[in-house]
């Protein structure tokens, strides 16, 4: 499957979805009994399967020495089958690399990065990621694609669980881009209807305090939030992580808009941030920065 409007994971397998002490044997395919005791092949693709479940739209590529040896189609039988379901194809093909074994061997001396990043030229998504144990070789300017796994843990690791579902969730539900005008800020506004805003309500339960405290919170620029005239209160979702969530008080306060104005200086890039989002600034640990520029636009 090519084309623009495609989302994919690219899926490594050793260090992901089991123990990265693996090894091939005449039969296939094996855990080292002596590196990995009492640990199993694809013994965390259902955290896998789960963790990617409240995103549908995401495809897979499988981007492992797997591909080659077994090979994809038996590989991808070895998965449940919620996983297998969204396969798209793999970075080694034959029908694609030929037959020729030095093509195979070729490809093997490539970098994982490398191998990534030519699929990604042929098959061209419209946004992807790369969930793998092996950073060497990344070019450097698609390193930010990586979402990287210690091999011991895979998956089933808490903090690399944590970090690809904001990865997905911001690939998915990317930040919007402030291209409303003094009539958007009316009922039909496009941006008060993003798939990132939730209505006061969901707020409440999100931050498990009552729509009162809420309506508090917002007056007294703890939060950012907009509506249109005469209307309820939509509120950017990703504020409620941290660390947002600990600086949005300070940056509101420095910046001194009303919530339309703040949402959109949040989402304009700026030069003093190297061409960064505030919001993504923030996101990648420049907290600080961004609440000093956000002081100097409120002075």
């Amino acid at each position: 499957m090519n084309g623009s409007g495609v989302l994919v994971l690219y899926l490594d397998l050793d260090g992901v979805v089991h123990h990265h002490a693996v090894y091939q044997g005449r039969r296939g395919i094996h855990m080292s009994v002596t590196e990995s005791p009492g640990r199993s092949l694809f013994e965390w693709a259902d955290v896998l399967a789960e963790l990617l479940r409240p995103f549908p739209s995401v495809h897979l590529v499988l981007s492992s020495s797997w591909c080659r040896r077994p090979g994809y189609a038996r590989t991808i039988k070895r998965l449940p089958p919620e996983l297998r379901a969204r396969f798209i194809g793999g970075t080694f093909h034959r029908r694609l690399h030929g037959p020729d074994p030095g093509a195979e061997i070729e490809f093997a001396s490539l970098p994982r990065g490398v191998q990534v990043i030519n699929d990604v030229a042929r098959r061209r998504p419209r946004d992807w990621l790369a969930l793998d144990d092996d950073d060497r070789g990344w070019p450097a300017e698609h390193r930010g694609h990586l979402v990287l796994c210690n091999g011991e843990l895979g998956i089933s690791d808490p903090t690399t669980q944590q970090e690809l579902t904001k990865r997905l969730s911001n690939m998915v539900y990317p930040i919007a881009k402030p291209t409303w005008n003094d009539d958007a800020r009316g009922e039909s506004g496009g941006r008060l209807s993003a798939v990132d805003m939730v209505s006061i309500g969901t707020a409440a339960q999100l931050l498990s305090v009552t729509g009162d405290a809420l309506d508090n919170l917002i007056r007294a620029r703890q939060l950012l939030a907009i509506r249109a005239p005469g209307q309820a209160w939509h509120l950017p979702v990703w504020q409620f992580e941290e660390p947002l969530r600990s600086l949005m008080p300070q940056i509101l306060r420095a910046l001194d808009l009303d919530g339309y104005g703040a949402l959109a200086w949040l989402e304009t890039p700026q030069g003093g941030l190297q061409g960064l989002t505030p919001r993504a600034a923030v996101e990648r640990g420049y907290g600080a920065k961004v609440v000093q520029l956000a002081l100097a636009e409120g002075t």
